[in-house]
């Protein structure tokens, strides 16, 4: 990371991560894997000490979790949920909470954790496959079985009976990875912003829209933005906190600085002044987890979560129920390919490098992105023209 020096040598297995000014360290888990945990500290002492108190903490949760073993499955997940912010944060565990419902009502809360058997877990990957989301009406995908089905896995490790018949015959879903997604022409484009733009409360997301149809940015990269990652002067935006870990600077087409400078304008009156203060607050209302449960008001600390419920709602009211806020992710690659934008500089904008593919492309410089998003810009200069007249 830009801006570190040389830092000094960390004792009892901590260590600096490059892209990171805090100090880590890792641990094993009962099943032997491996977890990665950020300190949040730069001190080598203060770091040591947090290590120690951490996992003298997730020690004493484990063998009081182990007690759990002839308890029912209600007794044992509340018992986990209040081990869980060792690892994991309010949000997480709010989230958790509710994913894991359905595995406590199908197997009962108060089945004993030992009756839990390797055929009532196929049994409810069987059930629960055949379902459809409330929200959305589409089908429950292997993704979300799987992940339901793990944090069982996980209180049933974790009181040690994760083992034997349960550990080999488990099978989770093959989850496959979805082929590329819809793409919108220019018609399409201009009638979901003016129909977002003329909605109450959807008026950020229509920013949000033109910002990913003018950068190619995923939901969530969007939401994590800070007003430090803004540079209008230098004409780029900096992703820090990507999918794949991998920072890029994005170069928005006119279309997208015209989303990203709306959206600064309503983070402002949302009290978003700070360089570390997210373009997009928190609106404490909503919060589901955490010390702002029950405020109201914005926190620019924060950044607000997804719409993907509401962009469900308005495009089922637009006559396209399918279309995802994702699916303008793949617009912005199309209207790249069609404009004629060559592969290596697209992959650099969008961000579908790891780490390692990279290094294999650091010859692409911001003038060759600065070119990609010119052609981008005239292809969809139309549009641009339509959002200014609205």
């Amino acid at each position: 990371m830009a801006g570190i020096g040389k830092r000094p040598k960390l004792p009892g297995g901590l260590f600096w991560r490059k892209e990171s000014p805090f100090i880590y360290f890792k641990y094993r888990t009962s099943s032997a894997k491996q977890k990665l945990v950020n300190s949040n500290l730069t001190d080598p002492n203060e770091a040591l000490k947090y290590k120690i108190d951490y996992l003298e903490r997730l020690g004493q949760a484990g063998e009081n979790y182990h007690q759990l073993a002839d308890a029912t499955l209600r007794q044992a997940a509340e018992k986990f949920w209040v081990w869980r912010p060792i690892t994991a944060t309010p949000e997480t565990i709010y989230d958790e909470k509710y994913i894991f419902n359905p595995v406590l009502k199908f197997l009962g809360p108060d089945t004993k954790l030992r009756r839990i058997t390797i055929d009532r877990i196929r049994d409810y990957q069987t059930w629960r496959i055949a379902q459809k989301a409330r929200a959305t009406g589409n089908p429950i995908s292997a993704a979300t079985v799987n992940k339901e089905v793990q944090l069982l896995r996980q209180i049933l490790d974790l009181a040690g009976l994760w083992h034997g018949v349960l550990k080999e015959k488990y099978k989770p879903f093959k989850q496959y990875k979805s082929k590329r997604g819809q793409s919108a022409n220019l018609d399409q484009q201009k009638l979901i912003l003016a129909h977002l733009l003329h909605s109450p409360y959807m008026k950020d997301v229509a920013f949000a829209t033109a910002v990913v149809e003018g950068t190619g940015c995923r939901q969530l990269e969007v939401r994590k933005l800070k007003l430090e990652d803004i540079h209008r002067e230098k004409g780029w935006v900096m992703i820090r906190r990507p999918k794949n870990k991998q920072e890029r600077q994005v170069i928005p087409t006119a279309l997208g600085w015209w989303g990203i400078e709306k959206l600064l304008e309503e983070g402002q009156r949302k009290g978003a002044t700070l360089p570390d203060h997210y373009m997009m607050p928190l609106l404490l209302s909503r919060a589901r987890a955490g010390s702002n449960v029950g405020y109201v008001g914005y926190d620019p600390t924060r950044h607000r979560g997804t719409w993907r419920k509401a962009w469900k709602h308005h495009m089922t009211k637009l006559g396209c129920p399918n279309f995802r806020f994702h699916d303008l992710r793949h617009t912005y690659r199309t209207m790249g390919a069609e404009a004629g934008v060559q592969l290596e500089a697209m992959m650099s904008q969008v961000g579908h490098m790891d780490a390692s593919q990279s290094l294999d492309y650091t010859h692409i410089q911001l003038g060759v992105q600065k070119k990609a998003t010119q052609k981008i810009e005239e292809y969809q200069a139309e549009i641009f023209e339509y959002v200014q007249n609205l």
